[in-house]
């Protein structure tokens, strides 16, 4: 009778770190509805609409001596409708995004853990985490920015446009979303290597 060989220690290894991926993409996911709910919870106040500011460097007096801070938690009961949900759409874009990229890493990593390295379903998965992050980033910015203005206004300072520090904040995850992609495209030549070699066979 025919018996499988048995895995070696390092095909071992690798399943124990593709578990571990899914184990904690599963833990990331719990993590990011409680943290998102928490959040849209806490902007919406007894007191008014809450929205952090960030601001130049500014000393402050606090209980263990003086600091500074670059930031500043603004609560108005005077923000108008659409900033106000303006917040609430940046705050479930950012975990919708969170989400969509947390569950398409566990489908790769759970596509890796049955062997399909080089399929289609792999290769779309790396396109949806690219174009996710890529949208995703572009949506929370442009509504942050709508909620940060309507905060100004409401304590009577002017708004402005986006401006290019708010491209630099984002420009790490673009550029994420550029290399998965480029990932992607990757593994779709390695598609068509693969069947080119199974088709000389």
């Amino acid at each position: 009778m025919n018996t499988a060989p048995a895995p070696t220690r390092a095909q071992r290894s690798a399943t124990a770190d593709f578990v571990t991926v899914i184990l904690f993409a599963i833990a990331a996911g719990i993590g990011t509805i409680i943290t998102t709910t928490l959040r849209l919870f806490d902007m919406f106040r007894p007191d008014g609409f809450a929205w952090r500011l960030h601001i130049d460097e500014l000393p402050v007096d606090t209980s263990f001596g003086a600091a500074l801070t670059d930031s500043v938690l603004v609560v108005s009961p005077d923000v108008n409708a659409v900033s106000m949900a303006s917040g609430a759409v940046s705050g479930i874009i950012a975990g919708l995004a969170a989400l969509t990229v947390t569950a398409a890493v566990a489908f790769v990593a759970w596509r890796f853990l049955r062997g399909g390295f080089f399929v289609t379903a792999t290769a779309r998965a790396f396109d949806v985490i690219g174009w996710t992050l890529l949208i995703g980033g572009v949506g929370v910015m442009s509504f942050d920015t709508l909620a940060r203005n309507g905060v100004l206004a409401a304590v009577g300072i002017e708004g402005e446009p986006i401006h290019p520090t708010e491209f630099a904040a984002f420009a790490p995850v673009w550029a994420i979303a550029v290399a998965v992609g480029l990932l992607g495209h990757a593994f779709r030549r390695g598609i068509r290597l693969q069947k080119e070699t199974e088709g000389l066979v």
